[in-house]
């Protein structure tokens, strides 16, 4: 294999499926790691997740639920279980760790001399917070693309688009991608999936074959489920992780 690059997002305070990412990753030896957001919400270790994202992911992006931490987005904006899950995570992050949370970057550009243009987002290029790719946004985004590789999360949902389609992804996969015409892939969720699959997932970058390795990981879902029960937080947020809903 060539020049690695690893990309995560959604890891939503579950740790114990970050741990199994990372373990993943080993074999492969990445050169870095990029973390593209909702590094907390929903979970029940949001202080180990911020840590881990400060001290080893090259960057991270500010997701929605980062937002709401760090009193950048209305909690209006969420869901019930997800406005008490901010609110809990609010109270147990230092000021600190929040601080750090409002100081991300929305965007990240990888470019260099004779290497492609490669775009992280949280959500999309153009609203790289809040919104959400589907098959319009994302039409949209690369019939006007400024990026050879865009690679975002958010949606919980692992596939590739192009100017010819949507590809889904529910297991481990790769997918080569075609030098000169641009590529959004969104990276699922380390923390949170939501494609009716409990795996984790996470990408891999091919920088030298100019592919895209798609992985999907088992993880100790019953320790993340007690945690989250144990935590105080909505047993919702539990349940959802067996199904990948």
């Amino acid at each position: 294999m060539g020049k690695l690059l690893a990309f995560l997002s959604d890891v939503h305070a579950n740790f114990a499926a970050l741990r199994a990412v990372l373990e993943d990753a080993v074999p492969f030896a990445p050169e870095s790691v990029y973390n593209l957001g909702d590094t907390v919400g929903y979970g029940p270790e949001p202080g180990a997740c911020v840590e881990w994202a400060r001290g080893h992911a090259v960057v991270s992006l500010l997701g929605n639920h980062d937002a709401a931490c760090a009193g950048l987005l209305d909690l209006e904006w969420f869901n019930p279980w997800a406005r008490e899950s901010v609110e809990w995570t609010i109270a147990r992050l230092s000021t600190d760790q929040r601080l750090w949370l409002k100081s991300r970057p929305h965007l990240h550009r990888l470019e260099g001399p004779g290497q492609p243009r490669i775009l992280l987002a949280h959500g999309t290029p153009r609203e790289p917070v809040t919104e959400y790719v589907d098959d319009q946004a994302a039409a949209d985004i690369l019939a006007h693309a400024d990026f050879d590789l865009a690679l975002v999360g958010h949606t919980h949902l692992m596939g590739v688009y192009t100017r010819r389609g949507y590809t889904p992804f529910r297991a481990n996969g790769e997918y080569a991608l075609v030098r000169g015409e641009p590529c959004l892939v969104n990276i699922g969720s380390v923390g949170q999936p939501r494609d009716g699959s409990p795996l984790a997932g996470y990408v891999l970058v091919d920088l030298d074959a100019w592919k895209v390795i798609l992985r999907r990981v088992p993880y100790d879902v019953a320790a993340a489920q007690r945690a989250i029960l144990d935590a105080g937080l909505p047993p919702v947020l539990a349940e959802r992780l067996a199904t990948g809903r």
